[in-house]
């Protein structure tokens, strides 16, 4: 099979120059994750994670159409990995404005699945998707995501996969999207392997009460609700999806910014937010399980006397032992253990602690009955 892909500097660049007959086919695609589909003709999307996969026969050519609109951050930009047949070929890279760009060229008429995975964050941008191109007279075959389990992590930059592509000590400083793969962040490993569909609702910089900047606008349990979280009108349905288990890391940047920022962290503000969310997230799904998470990039050593690593899994603990007593007998706790070296981007977990992560949440998980 001969491809052509847009890659970011290791792989070429392919832009869409047919002269056959061709089809846009959108509303069979199949998507995975918080996405808008109320406009005609696209799909937006900007949480990472998110995915969509198409089933064909009878097309030589694949190409899509998508753009990246609502760039926060200059110069750079989302990129997704591209599936063929279940295989891996790589990423592709859109741009801002609307070019079809060639995924598979040389394809047999048989039947293939195509699937993209959105691997940066809402911070980079939101996707506007306009569906895959393909030969007229191709046929579209069903396809869907159809595990029996739902599983959906909320987060913040750990979750999201936050310079995860990189390893090294020190770190290298500063945020690079094409250095972000959420694909390899610990929660939709543990999803993969646990074959469970996955959705991601995290967001770099974001904490429970307070943020890493210090202020208290977007945290994540008020963005929680949204389909594309920087747009307070574009509201979740939250039918839409229902996780079995729900896994919520918050914290860590509330700490942050008492380091940053010398706000404290006051233990009873911080226990009832938690407990106000958890309560929220319960109301909203009565049967899944949710299991409260304390990340591995704080210590006790850092900063001086903050004794922060003790202290989170302090208050985490308590709104689990608070819900227990509460009559909620499917709410847990779970700690990671501290990261070391090497590390990813601004001591992010890389892709080797990613992996560690996941492959020790999944025993746990298997003492709980997944």
């Amino acid at each position: 099979m001969k491809l052509r892909l847009i890659l970011f500097l290791f792989l070429i660049c392919s832009f869409h120059s047919s002269t056959k007959a061709e089809k846009l086919v959108l509303k069979e695609c199949s998507f995975l994750g918080r996405v808008d589909n109320t406009c005609k003709g696209k799909v937006l999307f900007s949480f990472p994670g998110v995915s969509v996969k198409l089933k064909f026969k009878g097309s030589s050519m694949i190409s899509v159409l998508m753009a990246d609109t609502l760039r926060s951050i200059p110069d750079q930009s989302n990129y997704f990995y591209l599936f063929i047949d279940g295989n891996l070929m790589g990423k592709i890279q859109p741009t801002t404005f609307f070019q079809p760009i060639v995924l598979a060229d040389g394809l047999s008429k048989s039947e293939h699945t195509v699937e993209l995975v959105k691997l940066t964050e809402s911070q980079v941008g939101t996707t506007i998707f306009k569906g895959f191109l393909l030969d007229d007279k191709s046929k579209v075959l069903k396809s869907n995501y159809s595990a029996n389990l739902n599983f959906e992590f909320i987060g913040n930059s750990i979750t999201c996969g936050y310079g995860n592509e990189v390893a090294s000590f020190p770190p290298k400083s500063g945020f690079e999207s094409v250095n972000q793969n959420n694909y390899f962040a610990w929660g939709a490993i543990v999803a993969r392997k646990l074959s469970a569909n996955y959705q991601c609702v995290a967001y770099s910089g974001r904490g429970l009460r307070r943020n890493f900047s210090g202020d208290s606008l977007g945290t994540l349990p008020l963005i929680y609700n949204r389909v594309l979280p920087d747009d307070a009108a574009s509201q979740w349905n939250l039918k839409n999806y229902i996780p079995n288990l729900l896994v919520i890391n918050l914290g860590t940047n509330d700490f942050s910014a008492e380091t940053n920022l010398g706000l404290t962290v006051d233990s009873v503000d911080f226990v009832s937010s938690y407990l106000k969310f958890v309560k929220q997230l319960r109301d909203y799904y009565p049967k899944a399980t949710i299991v409260c998470v304390v990340g591995p990039m704080m210590s006790d050593d850092y900063p001086k006397g903050g004794m922060q690593w003790s202290r989170i899994q302090r208050y985490v603990n308590s709104v689990v032992s608070n819900r227990n007593i509460a009559g909620d007998s499917n709410i847990y706790y779970f700690v990671h253990e501290p990261q070391v070296p090497p590390f990813g981007e601004d001591y992010h977990p890389s892709k080797s602690t990613h992996k560690r992560m996941a492959d020790r949440f999944i025993l746990f998980l298997k003492t709980i009955g997944y």
